[in-house]
């Protein structure tokens, strides 16, 4: 029997995708960074990242300070999603 495609929710825009298709992020202590397999974690479609408010709803929900540490890891992290 085939088992159903997982499909996980963006945290921004709250609509359905299939796993693959999103990022896998978590907060680690203070910082942001891609899911190490450890911990909780969030996922944010490609549509969101782009989009200059991602930032600041990620840090609502994860419950971080504003830095420009994480403006410059969000950045990093989107262009390593665009090499893909």
């Amino acid at each position: 029997m085939k088992q159903p495609k997982q499909t996980r929710m963006c945290i921004k825009c709250r609509k359905r995708f299939h796993q693959k298709e999103l990022l896998r992020l978590q907060s680690d202590g203070y910082s942001l960074c891609e899911f190490s397999g450890r911990g909780r974690s969030f996922y944010v479609c490609e549509e969101c990242l782009t989009q200059p408010k991602t930032l600041q709803i990620i840090l609502k929900i994860n419950k971080l300070k504003p830095k420009q540490e994480h403006i410059v890891r969000l950045k990093e992290i989107q262009n390593l999603w665009e090499l893909r």
